[in-house]
């Protein structure tokens, strides 16, 4: 994130942002509700930084979606209840979903590998 004075002009090299500025964050931070379950971790092998969607698995609403780094990613919720997580890679037109996956009070050590290439 960027933070420039009102008449600041960036493209001029003596220009500078704010004291503190720029920031980076975490895209989680966007949505730093407390996690009321976790479904299980998931290894993507076929690609890598995929895409994960967790959608409530009754209702269909997403609950979110997020580019993931690297190739391991723990999904959590905000409460108890069944989710459809959809693990795809837009870039390379590769998709594939867990359906119903029931959420647990505590993080699992139990993976979940989907493969993108199959």
């Amino acid at each position: 994130m960027e933070c420039w004075p009102r008449f600041a002009d960036p493209s001029k090299s003596d220009s500078r942002q704010y004291p503190g500025w720029p920031r980076t964050i975490k895209q989680s931070d966007n949505f730093a509700k407390k996690a009321g379950g976790y479904l299980p971790p998931i290894q993507v092998k076929g690609t890598n930084n995929p895409v994960i969607q967790v959608r409530n698995h009754d209702s269909g609403e997403v609950i979110y979606t997020l580019r993931v780094l690297g190739s391991k990613f723990q999904p959590h919720v905000f409460k108890a209840g069944k989710y459809d997580v959809i693990i795809s890679q837009p870039d390379e037109g590769k998709m594939d979903a867990l359906l119903g996956v029931s959420s647990t009070p505590k993080p699992s050590k139990d993976k979940v590998v989907v493969d993108l290439d199959e």
